[in-house]
């Protein structure tokens, strides 16, 4: 098999679309072993900032010395990008590998009636490859919603992450925040920890009930003292810290303070992050089509907005 075979085989799933529900895929883990369950988890979900918390928490996971697996999607520059270990992606041997050994039992549940997606599928590959590569953590980025998204098959992470909440596929998620936020807080499991951000009194009851009745630890993340800002970036302060971040927009500072807050959830779990090594996996974060500066004279910016809440932080988040 190539490298272009693989790839079409894994896109001949797109066919049957999102189909939200985890039978199916707790039925593909299961005949390849349950792989998501040898391997331990940062688990995020929200309307906006998945990306960037998910880039940034892996960044400063690998400077803190952890083998680090991230999972994101969907993909900009390549396929690759959708999985990484310490920031270097799979590679296209691997993702034949992977694929040869993988899409044989996606055959076999669809002869017994068992339709996996693609997304369904690209979550087996990451789940099975991270733990063949013995990743010492995982942080794993939701497709789409929490409760019924593939990737929450994992058993209580490490720390559960709700970015900011906003309507987007409203079809699917539902019309209202509150009927949105009840899918994101799918991924807030019992005993768990959960970091969280106030904003919309909506969206704060439903987080913060289900917190409760999970008998999870809230952390709540500070407003960052803001120094400087410009298309490079913000310069903030975190207690004695003095942290750079190169992604541009107040959004991304408030994106910034929930990393922060799940280092801390993190360090309470017994894993060791210096303040070196937080302040340097910021500062080497990269994220493209976030306000990506492409040219400055004249200004040039990529950036994936798609919803109403992304549109407001591009439209209003730079001035």
């Amino acid at each position: 098999m190539t490298y272009n075979e693989a790839i079409q085989k894994i896109d001949s799933l797109l066919v049957f679309g999102s189909r939200p529900g985890l039978d199916r895929i707790k039925k593909l883990l299961n005949l390849m072993g349950n792989p998501q369950n040898n391997l331990k988890y940062v688990h995020i979900a929200g309307t906006n900032g998945k990306g960037s918390v998910s880039n940034m928490t892996a960044s400063v996971l690998t400077k803190a010395g952890y083998k680090t697996g991230l999972f994101t999607s969907p993909h900009i520059t390549g396929f690759g990008e959708r999985m990484q270990i310490d920031f270097n992606r799979i590679s296209e041997n691997e993702i034949i590998n992977q694929v040869e050994k993988l899409f044989p039992l996606v055959e076999q549940l669809r002869q017994n009636g068992d339709i996996i997606t693609e997304f369904e599928f690209v979550t087996a590959i990451a789940f099975n490859w991270f733990n063949e590569q013995k990743c010492d953590i995982v942080v794993l980025e939701t497709g789409l919603g929490g409760r019924f998204d593939s990737t929450n098959v994992i058993n209580t992470p490490l720390c559960s992450v709700i970015t900011s909440i906003s309507l987007d596929h409203t079809g699917i998620l539902g019309d209202t925040l509150d009927k949105i936020a009840v899918e994101k807080c799918g991924i807030i499991k019992d005993n768990g920890n959960t970091v969280f951000a106030f904003q919309e009194d909506e969206v704060n009851d439903r987080v913060v009930k289900t917190v409760y009745e999970r008998n999870n630890v809230l952390f709540n993340p500070i407003n960052l003292p803001v120094l400087s800002s410009d298309i490079h970036g913000s310069d903030v302060t975190y207690g004695d810290l003095k942290i750079h971040l190169p992604l541009v927009g107040e959004h991304q500072v408030f994106n910034l303070s929930l990393v922060l807050c799940a280092v801390e959830a993190l360090r309470k779990c017994g894993l060791t992050v210096s303040d070196e090594a937080l302040k340097e996996g910021i500062a080497s974060v990269k994220m493209p089509a976030r306000f990506e500066v492409l040219s400055e004279n004249p200004l040039f910016v990529l950036d994936g907005a798609h919803n109403p809440g992304g549109l407001k932080d591009l439209c209003y988040g730079y001035a």
